[in-house]
């Protein structure tokens, strides 16, 4: 997940997911399907706790989400009411393979 301070005029939240699939080539073996999904937000800031290394987000649909900030300098000037950009990454991979004899 990636975190970064977001400088928006309008104050307005929104989320944007872009979704990708790549497959195996026809009759390739093993065939393999593997999957990723980007989550964008602009969310706001409604909680920081610097020594737990935690930022509560409130995104474009009214939840709130926990995060867990990796590095701990990127909270030295965040704070409650501002906007922030929050990166998720998800992907899953599946290979099909005939079984062993």
């Amino acid at each position: 997940m990636n975190l970064s301070r977001q400088k928006v005029m309008d104050g307005i939240r929104s989320k944007v997911e872009t979704n990708s699939v790549s497959t195996s080539k026809a009759n390739e073996k093993p065939s393999e399907k593997i999957t990723s999904t980007t989550t964008t937000i602009i969310a706001d800031i409604v909680e920081v706790n610097r020594e737990k290394k935690l930022v509560s987000v409130k995104g474009p649909s009214g939840k709130i989400t926990v995060v867990t900030v990796k590095n701990p300098a990127l909270l030295a000037d965040v704070n409650v009411g501002e906007q922030v950009k929050v990166i998720y990454y998800d992907a899953m991979a599946a290979s099909i393979t005939t079984p062993k004899k």
